[in-house]
């Protein structure tokens, strides 16, 4: 086994290349960060005749991963780490600016993107103000001008900006990589989608509409879902705007008549939440990447 050390970027990170007999090699806490250091370690393989198979971080501290891109954007290698330091990709630029070092954004394995939730919310807010326009009979005037307040401009319109701006400043703009992957949530939607219908039928009833209340009852599931299987702060507040439609949706299938209290409460509810949220991601910033953070 042979090893070669190279110090690299202002803090002086020791990065390690190992290889073997073979020549297959690997990198250890890719540091480089100038393009001088990076085409130092790129000659370095080229003239030994290397072949790299692997790029591991040992954690992930921003001083360890800046050459991550490069050596994967130069090998196609995606560098491994202990998944309970991922956290620290999403505000590992704004601490290199801390430190007046300059470095933009390390490669990340594939995540959701939180502007994907909250284009969902917004389509959320369109589709049930068409649903309440289109479907509420017994209602005077002034409660469904509320309603389409509500649903059109404060859930379709406000809450996507609020919730955008939010994310910008906090500088978090993916899922956690430790939330439950795609494919499990896919699996566990298929469940609540069909105790939804069960339900439905279950509780079948001359004054409720079923549809409504299957709708109804898989949107509580997959917002209660998205709390409880994702670790950032916003993905749980996106989690409670979507059982907030659930209850809009539960009122649908109660009757025509949605009582002016009702919407009240619900539009302070998420008010409330968005300006909590809001205080937390304006003055905590990176910070707001875990719920455990906020626990003192």
């Amino acid at each position: 086994m042979n090893v070669k050390v190279f110090p690299f970027n202002p803090l002086q990170e020791n990065t390690y290349l190992i290889w073997d007999e073979t020549g297959e090699a690997a990198v250890i806490d890719a540091g480089m960060l100038f393009d001088k250091e990076k085409e130092r370690i790129k000659r370095f393989i080229e003239e030994n005749q290397l072949t790299l198979k692997r790029v591991i971080n040992t954690h992930l501290h921003f001083d360890h991963q800046f050459g991550n891109k490069f050596l994967h954007e130069t090998y196609g290698i995606m560098p491994d780490a202990g998944a309970e330091d991922e956290f620290l990709l999403d505000s590992a630029h704004l601490v290199a600016k801390n430190w007046g070092i300059p470095y933009s954004e390390s490669v990340q394995r594939p995540a959701e993107r939180l502007s994907t939730y909250i284009r969902l919310v917004a389509l959320q807010g369109l589709l049930l103000c068409g649903i309440a326009v289109f479907e509420l009979k017994e209602v005077n005037l002034a409660n469904l001008l509320f309603i389409v307040a509500e649903t059109l401009l404060f859930k379709t319109l406000l809450l996507p900006y609020l919730l955008s701006r939010i994310i910008r400043k906090s500088g978090v703009t993916k899922v956690h990589r430790q939330a439950v992957p795609g494919f499990y949530l896919l699996l566990f939607s298929i469940a609540g989608l069909l105790v939804s219908v069960i339900l439905s039928v279950i509780l079948v009833n001359p004054f409720i509409n079923s549809i409504y209340l299957a709708i109804a009852l898989f949107t509580l599931f997959t917002g209660l879902l998205l709390i409880v299987t994702h670790k950032l702060i916003i993905s749980h507040l996106i989690g409670f705007l979507v059982v907030e439609n659930a209850v809009f949706l539960f009122s649908l299938a109660i009757g025509n008549e949605m009582p002016m209290l009702i919407n009240i409460g619900i539009l302070l509810d998420i008010f409330v939440g968005v300006l909590i949220l809001g205080f937390f991601g304006l003055r905590l910033k990176p910070h707001t990447n875990e719920l455990t953070m906020l626990k003192d």
